[in-house]
């Protein structure tokens, strides 16, 4: 059977987040971000979609016009965003030549099948957590036509550690990000999961 709008919304009242019907197949809410801040007008929030398509079968998660980017500097921006793509999960970014909007975007078949909450959830966050990481390099690449995208990634978590280690057993100090490396190594052997959970928490519209 195919999903509807109220399967999503029964979604969204179980996480208690505020929404509004976008259209018959849609809903918008707002999420409060940590680093990505709005083009528009400098809000740390991002505007987020769910819409069903082809009659319910298929499902996306987007962020509307997340950025807009036009002029000399736009190669650039769409070059970090495809490294982006190619270093996580998930996410893609949609630009419409037109206008210069980028929205990033999550999306899947369904068919007849219909998402689950966990799902919901962790698409929720996985378009959260990757904005809110690589929005200063998304930044200066639309403002300086540079990129610099940060490591990601199980190599470079292995690469991390593995200094890490080699420094402390040579009597010398850790830096924030291998610090911090190492307590997410600690709380995963703990069984504690592993990460903070999702760098969005939903805002009131």
């Amino acid at each position: 059977m195919a999903m509807t709008r109220k399967d999503i919304e029964a979604i969204l009242d179980q996480m208690q987040f505020r929404y509004r019907p976008h259209d018959e197949w849609a809903v918008v809410f707002l999420m409060r971000m940590e680093r990505y801040e709005n083009p528009e007008n400098g809000e740390k929030s991002l505007a987020v979609v769910v819409r069903l398509t082809e009659n319910g079968e298929y499902f996306s998660m987007f962020a509307p016009t997340a950025y807009k980017v036009k002029g000399q500097n736009q190669d650039a921006f769409l070059r970090a965003c495809a490294q982006i793509q190619w270093k996580t999960k998930l996410i893609q970014f949609e630009w419409d030549e037109s206008d210069g909007e980028v929205r990033p975007i999550i999306e899947f078949p369904l068919e007849d099948g219909k998402v689950t909450r966990k799902q919901f959830e962790r698409c929720l966050q996985g378009l959260c957590q990757i904005l809110d990481e690589f929005h200063p390099a998304l930044k200066r690449a639309a403002e300086e036509g540079i990129v610099d995208l940060p490591s990601v990634g199980p190599r470079a978590e292995v690469t991390t550690l593995l200094e890490a280690a080699a420094t402390l057993a040579s009597g010398g100090s850790v830096s924030e990000e291998q610090a911090r490396a190492l307590e997410e190594l600690l709380g995963r052997l703990r069984g504690g999961g592993g990460g903070s959970g999702s760098s969005g928490s939903p805002r009131e519209l």
